[in-house]
């Protein structure tokens, strides 16, 4: 541990595998171990929701009966103490049944708000919250991680807290943003009512009130998870109406490329696919794999056939709305799609549609299941990442270090991880993949035929899948660069 000794807690909403939804889940689990690497005190906070079975995780209460003032009452709460899995990096569990305990993790079927009474009062109380159980837990941090619309709230109840409590004044708030597009947006009386602050506290817009947007307004630093995306945001195509308050912190906003965890992400070691592989022998071990999902998925059983893979929620930013209407093109030109992921009932009977009429050729694998997600890496060719937007991507990442080449649009963390077949001659750039500009269908398909006419060459194909498994997407990079940061921010 350094001289420092950097206290640093992440409050989230999601932390996989207590309770996931997005990729926000999966950065909050391994960035924390990171981070530990590189010497820093890292605990984290979160929900204790109903759905997280205390017995499974071995979670310990540690502390019972502190009070939090909301609403005009007070409220007590438990904080319960687990562990990040195959790790030192203690997780805090705010327990309330009155707010957590009832459902799953959002009133709405993802991470977007529903801008009801009940979501705010779960989040509101979450973060204010946040702010008792330091003094039971005999440690304070020096920095407070925020992630999300969640805990927008956090980083102004540090300012509103200051005066009643010195130790708070010297923290700092950093903010970071996972998807600009859900932004908890509520009622402003609501808000003054049950947060119980002076009027004037936020910056409204008429009668409402974002919690993403406070979170930008009022950290000290908004942080994004990829440099592209922190440039991306400050224009009104990717602003999501938030670009006015983005361009008034625009000196405080900074870009760290997320990374993923490469000892859980490995084809070799992973226990969810059917044949493990690694680089000496993935040819062989993807061709198992290839056939094992045909046979699953009812497709056409056959090596020769190139096939595409799509992991992620069915949803307008993942690139639905350009992919459905030409997956019977895609099939038309001799290759299979295989998708995986939950989501949006029109895009669903979009995609099952045109199966029906192209059988054997395209699969959709409906609802979250890490397993066949997996599966989808290990077997594909080709993993599609079409998206209309993308504040850094992590199936990208995955996908390459199965062996699958990555044809993405050219956008957000996307842009900053995959590089052009069209590189493949020149110096300095490692080639891994295809991308594309113009968020069109025609467009996407054009890209999807020159992917595969690389098929065909089997030389630059093979090297391709080569350079991608040889990337390097592990966290320590990143982490260096968030302790950096963090010491910035202290002072």
């Amino acid at each position: 541990m350094p001289k420092e000794n950097l206290k640093v807690l992440f409050i989230t909403a999601e932390l996989s595998p207590f309770a996931a939804v997005g990729g926000l889940a999966f950065v909050a689990r391994s960035l924390p171990k990171a981070l530990k690497n590189v010497g820093a005190d890292v605990r984290i906070v979160m929900p204790k929701y109903g759905i997280i079975d205390s017995k499974k995780y071995r979670l310990k209460k540690i502390a019972k009966n502190i009070e939090v003032e909301f609403d005009n009452k007070k409220e007590k709460v438990s904080v319960w103490r687990g562990y990040l899995p195959q790790s030192k990096v203690p997780v805090y569990f705010i327990d309330n049944r009155y707010h957590f305990n009832k459902g799953k993790i959002y009133f709405t079927g993802d991470a977007s708000s529903s801008g009801t009474v009940g979501e705010f009062k779960r989040f509101g109380f979450f973060d204010k919250a946040v702010f008792e159980i330091f003094s039971a837990l005999n440690w304070h941090p020096d920095i407070l991680h925020c992630h999300d619309w969640h805990t927008g709230f956090v980083p102004l109840l540090r300012k509103q807290l200051n005066g009643k409590n010195e130790k708070l004044a010297s923290m700092k708030t950093i903010f970071t943003i996972h998807n600009l597009a859900y932004q908890g947006w509520y009622k402003k009386s609501l808000i003054y009512k049950i947060l119980d602050l002076e009027k004037g506290s936020f910056k409204a817009k008429k009668d409402w009130i974002s919690a993403m947007r406070q979170g930008i307004l009022t950290a000290n630093i908004v942080n994004t998870v990829s440099q592209t995306y922190a440039k991306e945001i400050l224009m009104k195509e990717f602003g999501c109406g938030m670009d006015k308050a983005l361009n008034t912190r625009k000196k405080n906003i900074v870009g760290i490329l997320n990374g993923i965890d490469v000892e859980r992400f490995n084809p070799a070691s992973d226990k969810n696919i059917k044949f493990r592989y690694s680089r000496k022998n993935f040819i062989k071990g993807k061709k198992k794999n290839k056939f094992y999902l045909q046979k699953k998925l009812s497709l056409d059983v056959n090596d020769n056939i190139p096939l595409f893979g799509m992991v992620g929620r069915l949803a307008e930013q993942k690139g639905f709305d350009i992919l459905i209407p030409i997956l019977g093109d895609i099939a038309k030109a001799g290759a299979q799609v295989v998708i995986v992921g939950p989501g949006s009932k029109k895009y669903k009977d979009g995609i099952m549609e045109t199966a029906e009429k192209h059988r054997g050729k395209i699969a959709l694998s409906y609802g979250f299941s890490f397993k066949m997600a997996q599966m989808a890496y290990a077997a594909s060719d080709f993993l599609l990442v079409p998206s209309r937007f993308e504040p850094c991507g992590l199936v990208q990442m995955i996908a390459m270090l199965y062996g699958a080449v990555p044809i993405a649009r050219a956008t957000g963390g996307l842009k900053d991880t995959v590089v052009d077949y069209k590189m493949m001659n020149k110096k300095g750039k490692a080639p891994n993949g295809f991308l594309f500009k113009k968020y069109e269908s025609k467009v996407l398909l054009k890209t999807i035929k020159r992917a595969l006419e690389v098929y065909n060459n089997k030389k630059d194909f093979r090297a391709l899948q080569i350079n991608g498994m040889s990337e390097d997407f592990s966290w320590d990079a990143s982490a260096k660069k968030y302790l950096s940061l963090y010491k910035k921010l202290r002072g």
